[in-house]
C-alpha cells in the first residue's frame, strides 16, 4: 500500500477570524509534528492588536470598556468554520456571561470606587439649628438694647438743641433766591445771636444742616470706598503671589490674620464717621462733648456684646460644625476630582487637548475664607 507522505495540504488550514481574546488552544488531536504553534500564535495576535489600532484610528475616538467588550463579543460570535464546535460554544458561552456581567454593572448606577469607600460614606454634619436659633436670638436682644441706648442719646441731644435755641439763635441774612440763609463767619460756621429761635431761622438752620450732613455723607463715602479699595488692593495682591500655595494651611491662616484686621480697620472707620456725623450739627462744645462720651459708651457695650457671643457655647457649636464642613467639603472636591479622572476616557480629543480651566477660590480655599473674600468684592484670582 502507498504510504502518504505529510504535505502542506493534509495540514488543517489556519482559522480565517480570530477571536477578540485571543488564540484559544487547540486540541492535542488537531496539532500536528512540524507547525510551529507559539511562533503562528505571536504572528496572530500581533495581526490582531493592528487591526483593532486601526479601527480605533478610523473611529477618530476611544471607546469604553463597555464598548471594546460588545465588539469582542461580536467578533467571538463569528468564529471562522474550521475552528471547533465545543471551542466556539464555550467562547460563546463566555461572550454571554460577560455581556451579562456588563448589562447588570450598565443597570447599575455609576459611581467612581473611591465614591464607595469607606471613609467617604459619612453623611454631611448636621447643622446646629437649635443652637444658630439661640444665638441669634441673643444677638438680636443685643442688638434692640443698643438700638434703644442709640435713640435715647439722639433724643437726649434734640432735647438739649431745642432748649439752647429757645434761647439762641443763628443769624440769618436774605439769599439770592429771596429766602432767608444762615450768615457764615470767616471760617464758614454759623453765627450764634442771643433771642429765641424764629420760625424762618429755624427753616434756614434746618436747610444748612440737611446740606452740610448730605456734603459730609458723600465725602465719608468716598473715604469709605477709598479704604476699601486699598484693603481689597492688597488682599487680592497676596492672593496672587501665593496662588500656586493657597492650600498650604499657614497661607490660609496669613490671609484669615489679613482679613480680620481689615474688618477691625473698618469697623475703627465705620465709628469714626458715626461720630462725626452725630456731633455735626450740635452748636456748642458742651453738646459735642456728651455726645463723644455717651458715643463711647454705645461702643463699649458693643465690643461686650460681641465678646459674650462669641464666646458663647452657641458659638463654640457653631464654629465645631463649620470647621467639621470644611473637611468634609475638601472630601467631596476630592472625590469630584477623582471622579473626574475616572470619566476621562469620555473625553473627544479636543476636549482632553483643551487646558484646564484656572481653579476658583472654592476649589482652592476653605467656605469660611470664600465667603469672607465676597464680602469684601473679590471673586477671583485675577
Amino acid at each position: 500500500m502507498q504510504s502518504i507522505k505529510s504535505t502542506p495540504a493534509a495540514m488543517p488550514a489556519a482559522p480565517s477570524a480570530v477571536p477578540a481574546g485571543g488564540l484559544t488552544k487547540a486540541p492535542a488531536a488537531q496539532r500536528q509534528p512540524g507547525l510551529a504553534q507559539p511562533g503562528l500564535q505571536r504572528n496572530l495576535q500581533q495581526n490582531l492588536q493592528q487591526n483593532i489600532q486601526q479601527n480605533f484610528l478610523r473611529q477618530g475616538v476611544m471607546r469604553s470598556p463597555f464598548q471594546q467588550a460588545l465588539a469582542g463579543g461580536r467578533q467571538l460570535n463569528r468564529p471562522s468554520q474550521t475552528q471547533p464546535q465545543n471551542q466556539l460554544s464555550a467562547n460563546v458561552n463566555k461572550t454571554m456571561q460577560q455581556m451579562a456581567k456588563l448589562n447588570s454593572q450598565l443597570n447599575t448606577p455609576s459611581v467612581s470606587i473611591y465614591e464607595n469607600s469607606p471613609a467617604l460614606s459619612k453623611k454631611a454634619p448636621e447643622y446646629p439649628e437649635a443652637a444658630f436659633e439661640r444665638l441669634n436670638n441673643m444677638m438680636e436682644s443685643n442688638r434692640q438694647t443698643r438700638d434703644e441706648a442709640s435713640q435715647k442719646l439722639q433724643r437726649q441731644l434734640s432735647d438739649m438743641k431745642e432748649k439752647f435755641f429757645e434761647n439762641y439763635s443763628y443769624k440769618t441774612e436774605t439769599g439770592e433766591d429771596g429766602k432767608p440763609k444762615l450768615k457764615m463767619d470767616e471760617q464758614g460756621r454759623p453765627q450764634l445771636q442771643q433771642g429765641k429761635e424764629t420760625f424762618e431761622q429755624r427753616v434756614a438752620r434746618q436747610q444748612h444742616e440737611s446740606a452740610v450732613s448730605k456734603s459730609y455723607a458723600e465725602y465719608h463715602n468716598n473715604v469709605k470706598e477709598s479704604f476699601l479699595n486699598n484693603e481689597k488692593q492688597q488682599i487680592m495682591q497676596y492672593l496672587q503671589n501665593h496662588r500656586n500655595e493657597l492650600s498650604n494651611p499657614s497661607i490660609q491662616q496669613e490671609l484669615q490674620k489679613m482679613i480680620a484686621e481689615s474688618e477691625k480697620k473698618a469697623l475703627k472707620l465705620k465709628r469714626e464717621i458715626d461720630s462725626q456725623m452725630l456731633e455735626l450739627d450740635l452748636p456748642t462744645e458742651d453738646m459735642r462733648k456728651f455726645a463723644k462720651e455717651e458715643q463711647k459708651k454705645l461702643h463699649d457695650m458693643e465690643d461686650k456684646h460681641k465678646k459674650m457671643e462669641d464666646s458663647s457655647a452657641e458659638a463654640h457649636e457653631l464654629i465645631m460644625y463649620q470647621e467639621e464642613m470644611n473637611a468634609f467639603a475638601m472630601e467631596e472636591k476630592k472625590k469630584i476630582q477623582f471622579a473626574e479622572k475616572d470619566e476621562a476616557f469620555l473625553k473627544t480629543p479636543d476636549e482632553l487637548l483643551k487646558p484646564p480651566a484656572p481653579p476658583t477660590l472654592a476649589e482652592l480655599l476653605p467656605p469660611y475664607l470664600v465667603s469672607a473674600l465676597y464680602n469684601i468684592g473679590i471673586y477671583a484670582i485675577e
